[in-house]
């Protein structure tokens, strides 16, 4: 027997719930990869910013007539952010080499030698005092220094 009133179905609190479920796994799916990848993409960022620190130095060699390994072993200066301003404008802000990511501290270094940063707080498994050197080279790319003096190299 039909009373004319209508029934609504019992289960619209279940559909609710279903919905905001949902959201919610969607927006914990786009949170968590960025939690995870920070600091995996925080040594990304500062092994690519070796890669232009060394192609800056590689570039000034070049435009200075230092064109073979001879030539560069002669030059004993350390190249400051002067001489690598140029080559490194899109980076260079604040007086700095490129910008920090972690507050890692650049240096340049001389020709024959690879440029670096060294770690103010821990980033991955390397604490503070950590030294990520970029290397150009077939076999090597990075070699981290740790504070207690142990080598770490990375094909």
């Amino acid at each position: 027997m039909n009373n004319g009133a209508k029934q609504s179905g019992g289960w619209s609190w279940l559909w609710s719930f279903l919905i905001l479920l949902f959201l919610g796994g969607i927006l914990v799916a786009i949170a968590i990869p960025s939690f995870v990848g920070s600091r995996v993409s925080k040594l990304n960022a500062i092994i690519n910013n070796l890669r232009v620190l060394d192609a800056a130095k590689n570039q000034w060699a070049f435009d200075h007539g230092i064109t073979n390994f001879d030539q560069a072993a002669k030059s004993t200066n350390e190249l400051s952010k002067q001489d690598l301003a140029k080559y490194l404008r899109p980076l260079h802000r604040n007086d700095d080499f490129v910008t920090s990511v972690a507050d890692e501290i650049y240096s340049a270094n001389k020709l024959m030698q690879p440029p670096e940063a060294k770690l103010v707080r821990k980033i991955e498994e390397w604490p503070p005092g950590s030294i990520i050197r970029y290397i150009d080279n077939s076999n090597i790319y990075l070699e981290v220094l740790l504070p207690d003096g142990k080598r770490t190299h990375f094909p």
